[in-house]
């Protein structure tokens, strides 16, 4: 299929994405398309028109909902003439519980951490427990999000990070032992691709040091050594396209997947790997 270059200049113009497991929808003559399109950090239903004949989208996108919460799915009749959705606002929050003995959480003893209406996710506690570092959607759309670090002995916030999850994507972010340092991958997206590499921030002086080299074979990192002088990764990128875990040397930065240390390969998928205490 291809795209007018008026509907493909339409959908930059409005900045529409298409969320991942969507539904199409043809309409009963098949001269329409409809789907679920975020624009702006907001979700509708949508439309383009088609020829079907000539594998053409010529027209559109035209918005067909419009509500305060996002549209999530929908149905059409059998005539076209009706559609019905269901809109929501879904977010996640964090919170920390309080242990009662050694095995369950004691769910009247919970305090929130972030904020009730604020999407959040990837939080990551650091060892001694002072240090909590988490992504949060920002005002302004579920785009625009941040890297926030929490004291929390203060319970003050250090925003480490801006980003617009468009164009690029921070994950992974893991504390050193001493709680000193985060280990995170930051991936760039643009019409060609994406980009991965894996990073070292400092907090404290919010200066972050390139540990690999940028590759479309991204690196997640899911811990690091006692002596925070390598951080141990999981990814396709040392193996010839198997998943491997593998250790890299921060003194090899910023070049460090060149020093890479396999430790076990598989056919399958491996994911979080972990070092002990």
């Amino acid at each position: 299929w291809t795209f007018d270059d008026r509907v493909a200049k339409a959908f930059r113009e409005k900045d529409i994405s298409v969320p991942g497991g969507g539904r199409l929808y043809w309409s009963p003559d098949r001269q329409a398309v409809f789907f679920v399109g975020e624009a702006r950090g907001t979700q509708s239903v949508w439309r383009v028109d088609v020829d079907a004949a000539g594998h053409r989208v010529v027209d559109g996108p035209m918005r067909v909902t419009s509500a305060m919460r996002d549209a999530n799915d929908f149905s059409l009749s059998r005539d076209g003439r009706r559609l019905a959705f269901d809109a929501s606002t879904r977010t996640a929050r964090l919170w920390q519980y309080e242990l009662a003995g050694t095995d369950r959480i004691d769910q009247d003893r919970g305090q929130p951490v972030s904020l009730e209406a604020a999407d959040t996710a990837q939080p990551d506690l650091s060892r001694d427990g002072t240090r909590l570092v988490f992504q949060q959607v920002l005002p302004g759309g579920r785009q625009r999000r941040a890297l926030i670090m929490r004291d929390m002995i203060s319970g003050e916030d250090q925003i480490l990070h801006v980003f617009d999850s468009a164009t690029e994507t921070l994950l992974s972010a893991r504390w050193s032992p001493s709680g000193r340092l985060l280990s995170y991958v930051h991936v760039t997206q643009s019409p060609s691709g994406h980009r991965g590499q894996l990073r070292v921030l400092d907090p404290a002086t919010n200066r972050d040091v390139d540990v690999t080299s940028p590759t479309e074979l991204v690196d997640f990192p899911t811990g690091w050594t006692l002596d925070e002088r390598a951080i141990v990764v999981n990814g396709r990128r040392y193996a010839d396209g198997r998943w491997a875990v593998a250790r890299l040397p921060l003194d090899a930065a910023p070049h460090a997947e060149t020093a890479a240390r396999i430790v076990t390969t598989s056919e399958g998928d491996i994911f979080d790997a972990t070092v002990s205490p």
